[in-house]
Order: C-alpha cells, then sequence, then structure tokens
C-alpha cells in the first residue's frame, strides 16, 4: 500500500497513472494498485510481473531503492554479492528504470567490497634511461646458476655486467 501511493507521487511515474492513454504494454496496475512491469530473463520459462520500485522513501535516511539494495547486499540475502548477480536476483523482486546503474554505484562505494573484493593492480614499471651518463656509469648486473656441470675452475655461477648505455657485455 506504502509504494503504490508513493509511485503515484513519483514524478516519473505519476503520468502513468493519470494520463488517458492505456499503460505500456510491459506495465499494469496490480489487483493491489500497485504499478507492476513484465519482466523477461534469459534463461525463465516465462516473464513475471514485478513490483517498480517508487522514488520515495522508505525511513527518514533511506530511499526505498537504496534499502533494497542493502537489503540484497548485505542484509539477510546480502553475501556483498558483485553487481550483475545482485541484479539477477532483485529482478525477480522488484524493478526501477536506473536499477544497473545504482547498482554498480552503490556496490562500488561499499567500504567491505573495496576492502575484500576488489583486488590491487600492480601498477606498471617504467624503464628509466640516464641521459647525461657515460659508459660504463650506469650498469645492470645479473647472476646466474647454479650451471652443471661447473668449469674447469668450479665454478657453477656466473656474473654478467652489461652498460646500460652502450649495451656492452663484460
Amino acid at each position: 500500500t506504502l509504494w503504490g501511493a508513493a509511485q503515484r507521487e513519483d514524478p516519473d511515474l505519476k503520468h502513468l497513472f493519470t494520463s488517458s492513454q492505456s499503460l505500456p504494454a510491459d506495465r499494469r496496475v496490480a489487483p493491489d494498485e500497485v504499478l507492476e512491469k513484465r519482466v523477461e530473463e534469459p534463461g525463465t520459462r516465462a516473464p513475471i510481473w514485478v513490483p517498480v520500485v517508487p522514488a520515495g522513501r522508505a525511513t527518514a535516511v533511506l530511499t526505498w531503492k537504496r534499502w533494497l539494495f542493502l537489503q540484497f547486499h548485505v542484509g539477510i540475502m546480502g553475501m556483498h554479492r558483485p553487481p550483475a548477480k545482485m541484479r539477477m536476483m532483485m529482478i525477480r523482486v522488484c524493478w526501477w528504470s536506473r536499477m544497473e546503474e545504482d547498482l554498480q554505484r552503490w556496490a562500488d562505494a561499499c567500504l567491505t567490497c573495496i576492502r575484500f573484493r576488489k583486488r590491487p593492480r600492480k601498477q606498471e614499471q617504467v624503464a628509466v634511461k640516464p641521459v647525461d651518463v657515460q659508459c660504463w656509469e650506469e650498469v645492470m648486473v645479473d647472476l646466474g646458476g647454479p650451471s652443471t656441470p661447473a668449469d674447469a675452475a668450479g665454478h657453477a655461477y656466473t656474473m654478467t655486467y652489461q652498460c646500460c648505455l652502450c649495451h656492452a657485455v663484460l
């Protein structure tokens, strides 16, 4: 009953109740006076009718849309699912026009998801080439080994020096 009244006050939905034209084919007013939308999900047998979430407030600080997000993201149906999985669950219960964008934005701002689900990416390293050095002032060292068999002197490891400027090798 609260949603039916809130839908009639919602600026985006109000015209569906007041216009003399009939509702679009994918919308209907249910017997409980709540506006519903027909939702067809890939892999389901038949389309289902779900209530359209109004823009009103569920509590003093939460909108209906945000309240539903919290129920599906951290509430009893939660587990901090990613937005795509949350949408698959929510579309069976409710619908609103910018649902995917809102779910993505709210999940991206979730501190638990940021901390535990998002993996830090290694920053790409950029090689630094000195421009004002002389040959053999800047060197690269490479250690290799163990080599089998060892050389005649019994050494199994090699150390290679390479000049960063001219790429000469010792």
